[in-house]
């Protein structure tokens, strides 16, 4: 579940922020490393760095590669250390042990305290852990304070790596633990809403959140914070023809109007929190397509103003939405290859899932007329094969998650009843219901709930 530390807390009474060490700050940041040198000696461990590392021209090359980072306490510099997401050679083979998953992560090296705030070094791996999900780090077998801040800040011994000089390091790893997983569904997504503020209403919090279609429209104002936003304005806007209408689809090519729906209602009808979720912990993916590929991506949403055309190409249906460019890919609804991303959560390294669906427990997708595709897509023919068989990989999709479910390792709320709410409905009553059904089917799992996430 999430934690409540952000990228930028109180540390005692000292704010403390994370950014890239500019060239400027060498010769503070290398007389941060020889006070760490000397502590480390101090305190037992005098061989780690000996007395010259790490050496100048390695904190250079590290600040002119962009994986150097201080922690600054106002305007000094309170912690420095290396960070960057990708595979790190040296942790290829571990012995005596094993990584707790195979995924993706990043990597903390050469951190060292300038030792005027406390808690500095808990401050810089736990800004790291926020932006991967998966952090591995090694020490030395001598250093126990390392070791001591690691496992108090829920780090799980690996075993033995070896640097390629030959030296024997102690491995450590931090996985994301319980991830949310938010179907689509159009205005089926409102019942998500209602799940969503219940979640918010009981300080129910996860460690990541993919959403997809509705499920990231939805999601991304739970990771803001912002309860009763998505009733809000789609109760207020669902018959204003700019949300969503024919009379769209005729003058624009797409079902809803995009300047609308992703620049005024966020930028200034209904306000978007764009600080709350830069600040959250809480890592947000929204699910999208790729034309391409046919395959479906899960792409990592840090500044939602900057990257809305992330959220709008996972909510963009196909045939009534132009396609999406984004990241130099061509992009529309997620739905069309992955309506439900437990298996790419699971991929990320989330352990523990609660998925949030938009059908009840006894629905079955049956097979879909693809209509105009043919003419439509015909460039992307691996796209129009996702589309195909869309019901068979979200059936069993159904049938992963049910059988996750008996393993403990998933969490499923879905309607308590059949909901008859259309994907384009445009009444204000009905959606007010489909939403209290959400609420309602939240709190009546509440306890099963909270045992799932201590468990």
């Amino acid at each position: 579940m999430k934690t409540e530390e952000s990228r930028d807390t109180q540390t005692g009474a000292v704010r403390l922020r994370v950014e890239k060490t500019r060239p400027e700050q060498l010769s503070r940041v290398l007389a941060i490393y020889e006070y760490a040198r000397r502590f480390m000696a101090d305190h037992g461990n005098p061989n780690q760095w000996g007395t010259s590392d790490p050496p100048a021209s390695r904190v250079e090359q590290d600040i002119a590669e962009g994986n150097s980072y201080v922690c600054m306490a106002g305007d000094e510099i309170a912690a420095v250390f290396y960070y960057r997401e990708g595979e790190d050679p040296t942790y290829r083979e571990v012995e005596d042990g094993a990584w707790l998953n195979d995924g993706p992560y990043g990597t903390v090296h050469r951190i060292a305290s300038a030792g005027i705030v406390k808690g500095a070094g808990s401050f810089c791996v736990r800004w790291a852990f926020s932006r991967c999900g998966s952090l591995r780090i090694d020490t030395h077998r001598d250093n126990t304070v390392m070791q001591n801040m690691l496992r108090k800040n829920g780090f799980t011994y690996c075993g033995i790596i070896h640097l390629e000089n030959g030296a024997e390091r102690l491995a450590f790893q931090k996985a994301a633990g319980t991830g949310l997983v938010l179907e689509g569904g159009g205005m089926r997504g409102i019942y998500t809403a209602g799940v969503l503020d219940v979640f918010l209403e009981r300080g129910i919090w996860f460690d990541g959140v993919a959403g997809v279609s509705a499920g990231a429209i939805h999601g991304c104002s739970y990771v803001s914070g912002q309860r009763g936003r998505s009733i809000r304005y789609y109760q207020k806007y669902c018959r204003d023809k700019r949300f969503m209408s024919a009379a769209n689809l005729l003058r624009r090519g797409e079902l809803v109007d995009t300047q609308f729906c992703y620049h005024e209602i966020p930028e200034r009808l209904d306000p978007y929190d764009y600080e709350a979720f830069a600040e959250s912990p809480t890592r947000f993916y929204a699910g999208c397509s790729n034309l391409e590929t046919g395959r479906p991506e899960l792409i990592r949403i840090t500044d939602m103003k900057e990257q809305v055309d992330v959220l709008r190409a996972s909510a963009s249906l196909p045939f009534v939405s132009h396609i999406v460019r984004y990241g130099g890919k061509k992009l529309l609804d997620g739905g069309c290859t992955d309506s439900i991303p437990v298996r790419g959560m699971m991929r990320l390294g989330y352990s523990k899932n609660v998925v949030v669906l938009t059908r009840d427990a006894s629905y079955v997708k049956p097979p879909e007329h693809v209509g105009p595709g043919h003419v439509l897509y015909c460039r992307y023919p691996r796209f129009m094969a996702a589309l195909k068989h869309r019901h068979k990989t979200y059936n069993q999709t159904i049938r992963l998650i049910r059988a996750l479910e008996r393993e403990g390792r998933a969490f499923v709320i879905c309607p308590s009843r059949v909901m008859t709410i259309s994907r384009t409905c445009s009444d204000p009553e009905e959606i007010g219901r489909a939403y209290e059904l959400g609420r309602a089917d939240a709190e009546a799992r509440l306890e099963e709930l909270r045992r799932f996430l201590e468990g």
